[in-house]
């Protein structure tokens, strides 16, 4: 029976409008602070990839990560009591905890699903940077 309210946590949360803003806003930000230097903290003598740098981009995407894991699940739980549903749901024969745990489930894997593009955003500046010094030296 968990099985099932997982399925249908995902498949609900993945035709949501807002689970792909929430991606594209997600991979927009990962995408502006691993190329542009002044974004990501790096600029003048401070390098794109220094230590400085990329905690200034841990903190900042950390932060954004916790308003938008916020709104995914706080629409997860409010659901039921929006709709009415809260009154319905434990008069069927499921267990509560089936169906509780589904939907926590469910809401985990897409949240590692938008969350997953920032999975180490050092790789992309260190990637970034290197086709920076690529460039300079062929000046």
């Amino acid at each position: 029976m968990l099985r099932h309210f997982v399925v249908f946590e995902v498949r609900y949360r993945l035709r949501q409008t807002s689970t792909w803003v929430y991606f594209g806003v997600y991979f927009a930000l990962t995408l502006l602070l691993a190329s542009v230097p002044h974004f990501g903290g790096g600029g003048g003598k401070v390098m794109t990839n220094s230590p400085y740098a990329l905690a200034r981009i841990y903190v900042l995407m950390t932060s954004i990560g916790t308003l938008i894991l916020s709104a995914l699940f706080g629409t997860t739980v409010l659901r039921d009591y929006q709709e009415h549903m809260d009154q319905i749901i434990f008069t069927k024969p499921i267990r509560q905890s089936d169906y509780l745990g589904g939907r926590l489930l469910g809401t985990v894997l897409v949240a590692c699903l938008v969350k997953l593009i920032d999975r180490n955003p050092s790789d992309n500046i260190t990637e970034v940077t290197a086709r920076e010094g690529k460039a300079l030296a062929g000046l």
